[in-house]
């Protein structure tokens, strides 16, 4: 009954906490890794991991759990849904795993890999504003 409805949403909000603070912390390591060591593949992994825990943590306050990049993908298209579409979720959702799949191929002249990771920075900060509004 309520008892159970409460506890689940008690357990979606921490699970979305602990994705918020991952987000933002694979986002600041990501560019410590890139300003300080010029490591763009480990800085794009760190930066879509970041991505994805966003997603999670949007997804944990909606009352979803996403495990799989299929259901994060499943549960961005949900989200993105209910908002603008100057927002380009979905968009820059692929311009961040085009960035990982990439980056450790040295597939990405300098200024891709700048537009990308931009692309991906804004998914973050979009996800990151929908979180707190949300909260």
């Amino acid at each position: 009954g309520a008892a159970v409805t409460s506890r689940d949403s008690l357990r979606g909000r921490q699970r979305a906490e602990f994705h918020e603070a991952r987000a933002r912390n694979y986002r600041r390591q990501a560019g410590l890794l890139l300003e300080r060591d010029s490591d763009a593949d480990s800085a794009s992994a760190l930066l879509y991991e970041s991505v994805k825990q966003c997603i999670n943590a949007v997804a944990n306050l909606h009352g979803t759990n996403p495990g799989t990049t299929g259901a994060k993908m499943n549960a961005l298209r949900a989200i993105s849904e209910q908002e603008p579409d100057d927002l380009n979720l979905v968009d820059n959702w692929n311009a961040a795993t085009k960035l990982h799949v990439h980056a450790d191929r040295g597939n990405l002249i300098g200024s891709e890999f700048a537009e990308m990771w931009q692309q991906a920075q804004d998914f973050i900060d979009a996800m990151l504003a929908i979180y707190e509004r949300d909260e």
